[in-house]
């Protein structure tokens, strides 16, 4: 039965509408993405500064830049960050005494 609703819904409104709304909905979908992209972009910058100024990053936080890469990367754009991931990684994980 909820079949028949909904094929009444699309009936009663059209494709043509239904292309518009899918359009709006996707380009609603990529800005929330590069919302996301800049807040993991802050906070990757937020941490390589932190750190990169002390010398040094513990394992606990190499993790957690390195997780919030991963979901940056995955939505593109990654060239000056990649640099930045590789150098964080390589710092070292304890103070020099």
């Amino acid at each position: 039965m909820e079949l028949m609703h909904f094929l009444g819904f699309i009936d009663m409104i059209g494709v043509p509408s239904l292309f518009i709304i899918t359009l709006a909905l996707l380009r609603y979908i990529l800005k929330i993405g590069l919302g996301i992209q800049a807040l993991l972009r802050s906070s990757l910058y937020d941490l390589y500064d932190t750190w990169t100024d002390k010398g040094y990053a513990p394992r606990d936080i190499k993790a957690n830049f390195e997780n919030l890469y991963l979901w940056y990367h995955t939505l593109g754009k990654n060239g000056v960050m990649t640099r930045k991931y590789e150098e964080f990684l390589n710092l070292p994980d304890m103070p020099d005494l």
